[in-house]
């Protein structure tokens, strides 16, 4: 008896060994392309009160925590992010308040630039 039989692939057996490789190799490159894109991989360390803020809105922040920081004379670590409103639309700005101290500052970010609006100082307490 021959045991080093070849057995032949029939045309349906090899287009369908050809579509699992290319649908191997997909699925290696959307893996591939999720990792890299930071997709599924879990967090080395978890900050549950860490808000995932988005990469255009986190440059206004920057900016207007620089301008603060030139401006006032102060930390980067004085100024705190109050709140940030995405747009509802392209053409309407983020809205972005820090506060240093008592004082809070309102920008708006729109198209790489950021634009003081307001700034709201506490009301005066009046003591008896």
């Amino acid at each position: 008896m021959n045991k080093n039989k070849q057995f032949k692939l029939t045309t349906y057996q090899k287009h369908l060994r050809l579509r699992i490789g290319i649908s191997l190799w997909f699925l290696a490159f959307i893996l591939l392309a999720s990792a890299c894109s930071g997709g599924s991989a879990a967090p080395d360390s978890i900050d549950d009160g860490a808000i995932q803020i988005p990469a255009e809105a986190q440059s206004y922040v920057d900016t207007i925590t620089q301008l603060l920081v030139d401006d006032l004379a102060i930390s980067p670590e004085q100024v705190e992010l109050e709140s940030i409103t995405e747009p509802a639309t392209t053409a309407e700005p983020y809205i972005i308040k820090v506060v240093v101290g008592d004082i809070t500052y309102e920008y708006h970010g729109r198209i790489g630039e950021v634009q003081l609006i307001s700034i709201s100082e506490p009301e005066p307490q009046i003591i008896d």
